[in-house]
């Protein structure tokens, strides 16, 4: 008989490691199922932050290059009024070197 109980404590000892092996593989899978959700939201939160940063930057990105272009175009119209000062110099240098030649050659005819 001593057997026989000796072997029933067995049972019973392996029969109670299987139900917390059980146990404890329950509680795995729901501590891995937790941390794949969280591993998701926190996936999320990582993609709304990175999205949010893109958006940010574009929007610096677009900014600065309205302002460059402002400033070119700035730029550009500056050297556009200069050139066009200088070519109203050279028009009006020609002009008058033009009508002075004029002048000495109706002078010259005059006294002719």
């Amino acid at each position: 008989m001593s057997e026989a109980r000796e072997l029933s404590k067995i049972l019973h000892a392996v029969e109670e490691m299987e139900s917390k092996l059980e146990a404890l593989e329950k509680q795995a899978e729901e501590e891995a199922a937790r941390l794949v959700e969280q591993a998701d939201r926190l996936a999320a939160q990582l993609r709304a932050v990175a999205e949010q940063l893109l958006e940010q930057a574009k929007q610096r990105i677009e900014e600065a290059v309205k302002r460059e272009l402002a400033r070119l175009e700035e730029e550009f119209t500056r050297r556009e009024r200069e050139e066009a000062a200088r070519l109203q110099e050279r028009i009006e240098a020609r002009r008058e070197e033009a009508l002075r030649t004029a002048l000495d050659m109706l002078a010259r005819v005059v006294k002719g």
